[in-house]
């Protein structure tokens, strides 16, 4: 919810977040920044919507499961990722074979518009290597292809994409059965 207001003073705007309010604006303003603002509580929505238990992400031969956190393959039978760790793969993983940007990742996984410094994706996928990689200096998963972004592989021979081409892959996301 975002408050729209002629009150300028703190109290007002105290007791407008008191009321849960998403952000508070006041007039005047201009219509490209209620837009914007706009935009960035719907991003918020975005991240923070639950995901259905059981629901599983399958790329070629490697499994996140969205629920519990959990990333597996032939290569890695079973880890455990951080939540912005999830949201990293599921991004990649949802563009299997396609090219991610570093400021698309910026925008799915934090909400953030690309202006930011993008240095964190680079941490996070250095530790995403170690945790799902055989060699995280020779990846097969988590591709970096220079000056274009990010390309998550999961194809049975594993061979590596190139900056030319890369091929289209099946991905399928499904409910796992209960346990």
């Amino acid at each position: 919810m975002i408050f729209v207001t002629g009150c300028k003073g703190l109290n007002e705007k105290l007791e407008a977040y008191r009321l849960r309010a998403d952000d508070y604006l006041v007039k005047p303003f201009e219509p490209l920044e209620l837009a914007a603002r706009i935009k960035t509580v719907l991003r918020r929505f975005h991240l923070a919507r639950p995901r259905p238990e059981g629901t599983v992400l399958r790329v070629g031969d490697a499994e996140l499961s969205l629920h519990t956190l959990r990333f597996s393959s032939r290569m890695v039978p079973d880890v455990e990722v951080t939540p912005t760790e999830l949201r990293i793969l599921e991004c990649l993983m949802r563009e299997a074979d396609r090219i991610v940007t570093r400021e698309q990742l910026m925008e799915d996984v934090w909400g953030l518009d690309g202006l930011e410094d993008t240095n964190r994706i680079d941490v996070f996928v250095r530790r995403l290597r170690r945790k799902i990689e055989c060699d995280p200096t020779v990846p097969e998963y988590l591709v970096t292809l220079r000056g274009a972004g990010y390309v998550f592989r999961a194809q049975a021979d594993h061979s590596r994409p190139s900056d030319t081409a890369v091929n289209r892959m099946d991905h399928v996301i499904h409910d796992a059965p209960a346990a």
